[in-house]
């Protein structure tokens, strides 16, 4: 539920102040490696976990999501449950780091919001034991790492 809430409003396409990827990757990259390290409980350093957001910043974010969310939950069932065993929730925790480390690159829109909707989907399936969707989430986040090495390796061109 932490990564789903983390990687939720870079994951909307929505316009984001410099600086912004960077302040959510970092609660991402905590997140992800303790699913990667099969944590029980949350960690967060305090820098990371007293970060604050404006109350108006967050119903705005929460106003736009509550009809994709509606949607996803719709989808979600129980299905593929193999994708969703401890052996692979540490294996998508793995990934999840890599796609935070995608979205930590302040390079471009692309490398922020693919990735996040790629993690938030993934999170969505661990969630909900829907492998379906977690199956998903692992393709968007595989296109999202994709377009970041991308942009990382042919730069200015890329994004223009």
């Amino acid at each position: 539920l932490s990564l789903l809430m983390v990687a939720l409003p870079m994951g909307l396409p929505l316009p984001w102040p410099p600086g912004f990827s960077t302040v959510i990757s970092l609660p991402m990259l905590f997140i992800s490696a303790q699913i990667m390290m099969g944590r029980e409980t949350l960690w967060l350093p305090a820098f990371v976990a007293n970060k604050t957001f404006t109350a108006a910043s967050m119903d705005a974010v929460f106003r736009r999501a509550l009809p994709w969310l509606e949607r996803l939950e719709r989808l979600m069932r129980p299905r593929l449950e193999v994708l969703t065993s401890e052996v692979m929730e540490r294996l998508l925790g793995f990934f999840c780091v890599i796609l935070a480390l995608c979205v930590l690159l302040p390079l471009s829109y692309l490398t922020n919001t693919i990735p996040s909707a790629g993690m938030m989907l993934i999170a969505a399936g661990l969630l909900g034991r829907d492998g379906v969707m977690t199956l998903i989430g692992m393709a968007v986040g595989l296109i999202g790492f994709i377009v970041s090495i991308a942009v990382v390796a042919l730069g200015a061109e890329f994004i223009a």
